[in-house]
């Protein structure tokens, strides 16, 4: 059934009309050729994304920008599939670069990844991205730790807990009372 296929016909709602090409069959002084391979070129905005977009949403599904698509025989008839057949179409183009081929520029040579390659360098670059993210927070929790550990710190715990013990040790404190009220020469030691 491909083999009749010899144009397509759709509506671009960009252009807002309706487009009829007949890309696989041309007709010259009386004479029919049929080809099995198109090469489409045009300027940027000739709609070339367009046509790609109307063999895509016949082979896949919908795709935007582009309503009712249909396949032509060579009298311009539409090519039905079966009822559940999908027609074989691949179209290669921008976005199949896009999501199936991409260059990695490292160190001296370029690496290409194609197919769940991509996918997984998404995923690598994702989690690197996410390494970078904790190992800034770690910086960061490792300064305050730093900055926190230090005596003369008012903020560290060891600051106030040798404060704390200098003043239950003195004269006027814990320990010097306890002296007073237990008649000792000198101040009770003070002890974790």
């Amino acid at each position: 059934m491909i083999s009749k296929v010899q144009g397509i016909k759709f509506y671009a709602k960009a252009a807002e009309q309706d487009v009829d090409l007949q890309l696989f069959f041309e007709k010259k002084k009386q004479k029919e050729n049929f080809y099995n391979t198109v090469l489409v070129y045009g300027h940027n905005g000739s709609g070339k994304s367009t046509l790609a977009r109307a063999f895509k949403s016949i082979g896949s599904g919908d795709e935007p920008g582009v309503e009712r698509p249909e396949l032509l025989d060579k009298s311009k008839r539409p090519v039905q599939p079966g009822p559940d057949a999908r027609l074989p179409i691949f179209v290669f183009d921008e976005s199949y670069i896009t999501d199936n081929v991409r260059i990695n520029k490292e160190g001296l040579s370029s690496i290409v990844l194609f197919g769940e390659q991509v996918g997984l360098d998404s995923r690598i670059q994702e989690l690197k991205k996410e390494l970078a993210a904790l190992g800034d927070e770690l910086e960061k929790a490792k300064s305050k730790k730093e900055a926190l550990s230090g005596m003369k710190n008012l903020e560290s715990p060891d600051f106030a807990k040798e404060s704390l013990r200098d003043r239950l040790k003195g004269d006027r404190s814990w320990a010097g009372r306890e002296k007073t009220i237990k008649g000792l020469k000198h101040n009770s030691p003070v002890r974790e």
